[in-house]
């Protein structure tokens, strides 16, 4: 047994229980005390490619939404209350060979999660009313995809490469074939596929075997079984030559993905070819980045993934760029990857790609969701628990020439797909100018710098977690934007390694290295396994003590920047609330998102960027936590290098705010399907006596359970999504609301937040609500906090921001202290003078 499977032995062999009833329903159990909460999940293997005479309907996700609306015993409004009122939190997704459905709530509710989402599962009312507002629900997320050029993309490859395999449909469906589903659809399609022989229950946490199978039995046991029906799936003919499909909308940017016809997952070939994949395409160092971005400048980003669950899939390297250099793209790329397979790879490549399964594999136990979902792939849609074992002896076994030969195997001209999204082109202008909670042990402590530092000791897992967090963000700048390219440049080049080297040193020990930007602080992060962070460590300091800020790489980043900007400009709701946003805190530093504006960020320079680091990188800024599995000679060290950050004090300058104080509203039209309505109001900042209030009441709007969600979409169906949120600065903040809707809802949509907001401010408050809610809010928590990361996190910016360090006790404390009186006082003083801002489509 090698190092490798040494580690990842007690993971596999710590295997479910496994029970089955008489009807066939299996039942899988795994046991994890670590924390007293549980993950529920109802397996059901079918998807889009099952759907028979419906195939394109979006049959299978129709029914997932269905079954949300509850069965005979449940409504689907009392079934999440009740499911909310423990805290729990009630999702699901279709894709193209499972449906999902899954709770996360304490344990101390097992019975009740298990009773009421198979109750839903197994027994949806399926209402020939309610299906039909359902449908209007999902023909605005059809709109909603339309608008998401990356989901575009996707559906024309997937379109263009498969001819006569159901992958070619996408999983949601195509409007004018949901139109014509009907009642007699979706329950010939649940009863066919939706019997207690076909779906697994899978259930991880504190939790005991014998009182899931008892509870199992209860509910379950008199189910009848059905027909073991296995669909026949048609082979997809052998391609006989290159495809390509481009189309054009309003984009900023310009997207495409080559792709290659190859086997499914349990061929002997897919663990090599994602080996592939992460050779050719993962992360900085990779040679198609270091190629194309680095060398050409040619894109922003490119990547190379394996699509391959089922009989066949896909190798696809996917790229954004700016539309000017699309058509050198285009060109570029194919050579470039027969030069890369023709120079072969290294062995350090395979084992990097090895490392980094190692690493997903511990990620994955993090959670109580993670394992859950672990062993439902393994035995829901595998059908075998030693899938993992065989994927990692494959890769072991590979060799350079391996991969070598696997490119020029696959990656050839006959079965190449091309799919590409560009920009429309623009008549008579001028072309653009190209530009470049649960209570955990610490200890605490201060440098002689000012640095603080925290230590989180946890050995649940061979994992190691450090945040650095340093004040800044738009109070702090001059030039909108340069906290942002900060952090990305801290992540880069160092005085001793070139960005590459850093990347490569990363990605060959499969350890994770982010940086971070927000309203009100920067820094970055990074995990690496136990045995590792002697690496970890020196990356962290050379990064943060030793920052080159080299001109070619500072250009990159700040071009990235723009595209990044440019990117966001293409989702509705994002560049709605950014236009909100600027409206709402007109002439303050929040008025331009961490990010910053196309105008600024162009403005950035070398010396900015110095200067700038000189003034936010200083001992008294910057806070350090480190959690997780180290020894405290390494800690020690690393502590002892960071005390020659320079001790000056950062002195914030004074920023004060007053919201609006009389109602505006306004609109803007673009070329969308789908339009967005938000609306904002004062809000208060993360140090405020009001935050916990604000937390309870975005929750009590935002929720699958609240009045706002079954007013707005369940009973008027007048958007396909709609919530609240906030911006959250130090002292101040926006409390908003948002909704994707049809140009005809907005005044309507208006109205019905009105009313709640009214409902709200007269102390009108249904029962139960407020207590969902902040149970929600907790139970929540407790589930952030499985993370080595976000423990970290928090305790670091609790710390910087001057707030408690045991964030979930004092969090939790918060929340349970908010009362309807508290709630009532806070809309009436701040949720007045709406701003309204809608982004109407063209019609």
């Amino acid at each position: 047994m090698n190092a490798w499977t040494e580690l990842l032995s007690p993971f596999w062999e710590n295997k479910p229980s496994s029970s089955k009833l008489d009807n066939g329903l299996e039942l899988l159990v795994k046991q994890d005390f670590r924390h007293a909460l549980c993950s529920i999940q109802f397996w059901v293997p079918t998807g889009s490619i099952h759907e028979g005479a419906c195939l394109g309907s979006g049959l299978s996700h129709f029914l997932e939404h269905m079954v949300f609306k509850g069965s005979s015993k449940y409504s689907g409004k009392k079934a999440v209350e009740m499911l909310h009122g423990v805290g729990g939190s009630v999702n699901a997704y279709t894709s193209i060979e499972r449906t999902v459905y899954h709770v996360e709530l304490p344990s101390s509710a097992l019975a009740l999660g298990l009773e009421i989402l198979g109750d839903m599962v197994f027994k949806p009312i399926l209402d020939p009313s309610e299906i039909n507002k359902e449908r209007q629900v999902i023909l605005r997320e059809i709109d909603m995809c339309e608008d998401e050029p990356e989901s575009k993309l996707s559906r024309l490859l997937f379109e263009t490469a498969f001819r006569v395999h159901p992958y070619r449909f996408p999983v949601i469906g195509y409007p004018a074939l949901l139109k014509k589903l009907s009642a007699q659809d979706l329950k010939a399609y649940h009863a066919k596929y939706y019997t207690p022989n076909r779906v697994k229950i899978v259930i991880a946490g504190a939790v005991d075997p014998e009182e899931c199978l008892a509870l199992a039995q209860r509910y379950y046991g008199s189910l009848p079984r059905g027909f073991e029906d296995t669909p026949t799936l048609p082979t997809e003919p052998l391609q006989l030559g290159p495809r390509e499909v481009t189309t054009h909308g309003d984009y900023e940017l310009a997207r495409g993905f080559i792709s290659f016809k190859v086997p499914g997952i349990t061929h002997s070939d897919a663990p090599g070819l994602d080996a592939l994949a992460h050779a050719l395409g993962y992360g900085y160092s990779s040679p198609l980045w270091q190629a194309l971005r680095e060398g050409q400048c040619l894109v922003q980003s490119i990547d190379a993934s394996v699509w391959n669950p089922g009989q066949s899939g896909l190798f696809s390297i996917g790229y954004t760029c700016d539309p000017d250099k699309h058509s050198a793209t285009q060109k570029a790329l194919m050579p470039e990857l027969a030069k890369i397979l023709a120079a072969g790879f290294t062995q350090e490549k395979i084992d990097q790609y090895i490392r980094h399964f190692v690493v997903s594999e511990i990620n994955a136990h993090k959670s109580i969701y993670g394992q859950a979902s672990r062993i439902g792939f393994a035995y829901a849609i595998m059908g075998d628990p030693h899938y993992l074992p065989f994927y990692l002896e494959k890769l072991q076994a590979l060799r350079p020439t391996d991969l070598q030969a696997l490119g020029q195997r696959y990656l050839v001209p006959q079965t190449l797909t091309q799919a590409y999204l560009s920009p429309t082109p623009k008549k008579n202008v001028s072309p653009k100018p190209v530009v470049k909670a649960e209570p955990f042990s610490y200890q605490s402590g201060t440098l002689s710098n000012g640095l603080r530092f925290l230590t989180i000791p946890n050995k649940e897992l061979p994992k190691m977690h450090v945040t650095l967090a340093s004040l800044g963000g738009p109070l702090f700048e001059e030039s909108p934007g340069a906290t942002y390219l900060l952090s990305t440049l801290l992540t880069k080049d160092t005085q001793k390694h070139t960005a590459q080297q850093v990347a490569t040193q990363l990605e060959s020990y499969a350890m994770s290295f982010n940086d971070f930007c927000g309203n009100n602080s920067f820094g970055v992060s990074a995990e690496a396994l136990s045995l590792d962070q002697e690496r970890l460590l020196d990356t962290l300091k050379e990064a943060i003590l030793e920052p080159a800020f080299s001109k070619a790489t500072l250009e990159r980043e700040r071009d990235a920047q723009l595209a990044d900007i440019a990117e966001e400009a293409e989702d509705g709701l994002s560049l709605t609330l950014r236009r909100l946003r600027e409206r709402f805190f007109k002439g303050h530093p929040y008025a331009i998102e961490p990010i910053g504006s196309s105008e600024s960020v162009k403005t950035l320079t070398q010396a900015n960027l110095q200067d700038y680091y000189k003034k936010q990188c200083v001992g008294p800024n910057t806070v350090v936590a480190i959690t997780g599995d180290y020894t405290t000679a390494s800690v020690d060290s690393f502590l002892q290098a960071l005390n020659a950050l320079p001790a000056s004090p950062l002195v914030p300058k004074a920023h004060p705010f007053t919201a609006p104080q009389s109602p505006h509203e306004s609109s803007f039209t673009l070329e969308r399907e789908q339009a967005i309505f938000t609306q904002a109001y004062a809000g208060v900042g993360l140090r405020h006596k009001d935050f916990f209030a604000s937390e309870v009441l975005e929750e009590l709007f935002s929720s699958m359970s609240s009045k706002l969600f079954f007013t707005v979409r369940e009973e008027r169906s007048l958007a396909y999504f709609v919530g609240a949120g906030r911006i959250k600065g130090l002292d101040t903040g926006m409390f908003y609301f948002y909704a994707g809707i049809q140009n005809a809802a907005a005044p309507k949509l208006a109205q019905a937040v009105q009313a709640e907001i009214q409902r709200v401010q007269s102390g009108q408050f249904l029962p139960g609500e407020i207590e969902r809610a902040q149970q929600r809010l907790i139970t929540r928590k407790h589930l952030s906090l499985q993370r080595l990361s976000e423990r970290g996190m928090q305790a670091a910016l609790n710390s910087l921001y001057g707030l408690p360090i045991d964030e979930a006790a004092s969090y939790i404390q918060g929340i349970r202290s908010v009362n309807a009186a508290g709630l009532q006082a806070f809309a009436k003083e701040y949720l007045v003078n709406g701003v309204t801002l809608s982004m109407l489509t063209k019609e």
